[in-house]
């Protein structure tokens, strides 16, 4: 009889993909840091790698302070005022550009995987989600559509119905360049 292996379900996700072990940090190794393997932003807007005994509000992604968590289903307008409440060091938070959004389109399954796994670590929601995040841009045709981005599988965008909020959801995001 044949021993079952026992995964995680981050391995789990690294042999779905086809992701070695050893290109990707699990939860346990982020414990075991001194310092953390992506820039932070704690909700007083300082920012460290360092950990701190200090409430962190999102993760810095290409000079940007990501949220940690999503929104709930929310309309587009709704969701702009959700953004808009928002404030990290003296910065309004935004929904994100489209251009944002699908940027991670263009890094590695490992290097999303590591920010997924680090967005969990920290207690947040990954970045590619069941939801479809919306943007900050409306349809330049139709002033009833509005842009928005998954991160499900492989980036993908569309214009939806402002008024529709079924799994679309908002992660503000403050620029900090």
């Amino acid at each position: 009889m044949k021993k079952q292996e026992k995964f995680s379900a981050d391995e789990q996700k690294m042999q779905e993909t086809g992701i070695s072990r050893e290109k990707v940090e699990t939860q346990t190794e982020f414990e075991s840091r001194k310092e953390y393997p992506f820039e932070v932003v704690y909700v007083d807007g300082s920012r460290s790698r360092q950990p701190e005994d200090k409430k962190i509000w999102g993760v810095i992604v290409n000079g940007k302070a990501v949220c940690l968590h999503v929104s709930g289903n929310k309309k587009w307008d709704d969701g702009r005022k959700y953004c808009a409440k928002v404030v990290v060091g003296g910065v309004k938070a935004r929904a994100g550009r489209r251009e944002f959004w699908e940027q991670f389109d263009n890094m590695s399954r490992a290097e999303v995987l590591r920010l997924d796994n680090f967005f969990k670590f920290l207690g947040g929601d990954p970045i590619k989600g069941p939801f479809w995040y919306w943007t900050e841009e409306e349809s330049g045709k139709n002033p009833k559509l509005a842009w928005r981005v998954s991160l499900r599988l492989k980036t993908v965008t569309s214009l939806q119905y402002k008024e529709f909020d079924h799994k679309n959801v908002v992660r503000p995001v403050v620029d900090l360049q």
